[in-house]
């Protein structure tokens, strides 16, 4: 019988080479290997090239207050000049009951050099906020942008977190009837190619960020005839406020004075999307979207991941 894996976790490495290891629910390595052929007249092809080879991965954690802690609304670069060094993302061997493993037998997948953004945050009201987080790797000019090392320990100790949807507040007003939210980050990035002479991408930036915040809501009353006559409102970080509380291992939520809490505000544009999602014996539902935007001064998100949890927000 063959070896069989599952989910690891991933790492990051600062400055001081120090790693801090995270808990994932998924993750996805994606090779994005570009294929070409002699596009000739042969009824069957006769010529064919590798011409691109551009890793990317893709993860969602709960760890969302030490994940924001680490890459910012305008992304991460990874590499030795940055704050984050390094990437890696580690697949656990899983025992067959056929030969006891090793103390080394896990796969290691190690990126040097890249960008981590951010991909989207969201939470429903009876479950744990989940960020998704996207990498592209890029050569540093010699090597691979991707190492495998087949034969690693598996890192301990990993850092767990859980976080509960907490009462929010949009354009003054609370909305303790939201039954979900999720946050798009719209992160657009520069396109991405291959030096001459190789197939590894060998630089990625990120061109623009757009956030847009959905919000599905369960008191249809919230969405006023104001609101509908004037097809939106004005959301500024002092009236629009979400927030993610803290659960505890052990227990059930931390301290509300305690600061480990997550608060979230936003600017921009509040409109309505959906006026009412009906069906018989249902609770009926509406949506409603805050189209970020910059007020001047401040970025269209800040993230507070030291808060109190605030019973009256904003």
């Amino acid at each position: 019988m063959g070896k069989q894996y599952t989910l690891g976790c991933i790492s990051l490495y600062d400055g001081a080479a120090a790693a801090t290891h995270i808990a994932a629910s998924s993750v996805s390595v994606d090779a994005n290997t570009v294929v070409s052929g002699n596009d000739s007249g042969s009824f069957y092809e006769e010529f064919q090239s590798v011409v691109g080879f551009d890793p990317t991965v893709n993860f969602t954690s709960k760890c969302v207050a030490e994940l924001l802690s680490w890459i910012g609304l305008s992304g991460q670069c990874v590499g030795g000049a940055f704050d984050v060094t390094r990437f890696d993302v580690i697949t656990r061997r899983i025992a067959d009951c056929q030969s006891a493993l090793s103390e080394t037998p896990h796969i290691r997948d190690r990126f040097d050099d890249g960008l981590l953004t951010l991909g989207s945050l969201g939470v429903d009201r009876n479950g744990d906020a989940a960020l998704t987080v996207n990498f592209d790797a890029i050569t540093d000019g010699t090597n691979a942008p991707i190492t495998r090392t087949d034969g690693v320990a598996l890192p301990t100790p990993v850092v767990a977190q859980r976080f509960a949807m907490g009462l929010p507040a949009f354009d003054g007003v609370t909305y303790p009837d939201t039954e979900n939210w999720s946050l798009e980050f719209g992160i657009s990035k520069t396109e991405k190619s291959p030096s001459l002479g190789s197939i590894w991408t060998d630089s990625i930036g990120v061109l623009t960020v757009r956030p847009v915040l959905t919000i599905r809501n369960r008191d249809i009353s919230k969405l006023t005839n104001a609101l509908l006559a004037a097809a939106s409102a004005s959301a500024t970080h002092l009236d629009t406020k979400l927030q993610l509380i803290a659960r505890e291992n052990g227990g059930s939520y931390q301290d509300f004075g305690d600061a480990v809490h997550i608060g979230i505000t936003i600017a921009g544009l509040l409109t309505p999307q959906n006026i009412i999602n009906a069906a018989s014996n249902q609770r009926a539902t509406n949506e409603l979207r805050i189209s970020a935007s910059y007020d001047g001064t401040n970025a269209p998100i800040l993230f507070d991941l030291a808060s109190t949890y605030d019973l009256s927000p904003p």
